[in-house]
């Protein structure tokens, strides 16, 4: 009869040392990096904090707006710096602007509310640039609405993708 045995090896094989240092380094480079962002989330939660907390010691009776506004000598002129600030952060993103219409101004709690509608295609990676602008915009603008449409028909050049995107806009103004 014949005999077998299975060989007991001494030592692991270097290609599993190689790979159990491959996948270590992998994640801890994971680790970085998710280290990271959560240091740039607290950072941008310690900054939105700090607009509440000032908001708090602000706003109505105290004589102050809550957040930081358009100013000028008449609502009018800061209707054109909202309207110039809007052109400057849709150029610096890639917003191709197809119309960019003005709402009508109103009165609200003693300011006055200005609003733009827009209409327009941004390439896709950049789109994040743009909602990154409008966050950290000063004056505050706010984002009351975003729509995202798919685009129309077959892309015959390669290319960045457009977004076809309207987006709705207001900002306030202490006249």
């Amino acid at each position: 009869m014949s005999e077998f045995r299975f060989p007991r090896p001494s030592d692991p094989p270097l290609a599993l040392g190689g790979f159990v240092l491959a996948v270590g380094l992998g994640l801890g480079m994971l680790g970085l990096e998710a280290v990271a962002a959560i240091q740039d989330l607290e950072r941008r939660i310690a900054d939105k904090e700090a607009l509440l907390a000032r908001a708090v010691t602000t706003g109505p009776g105290t004589g102050q707006p809550a957040l930081p506004v358009y100013s000028g000598a008449t609502a009018e002129e800061a209707r054109v710096q909202f309207q110039t600030d809007i052109q400057a952060m849709a150029d610096a993103a890639g917003l191709e602007v197809e119309t960019l219409a003005a709402e009508e101004m109103t009165i609200s709690q003693g300011m006055i509310r200005m609003g733009f509608a827009i209409n327009g295609s941004i390439p896709e990676q950049d789109l994040p640039a743009l909602l990154v602008a409008l966050d950290g915009a000063r004056p505050a603008i706010m984002v009351e609405t975003i729509a995202l449409r798919r685009g129309r028909g077959r892309r015959a050049v390669q290319g960045p993708r457009l977004l076809p995107i309207r987006l709705e806009l207001a900002a306030y103004a202490d006249v």
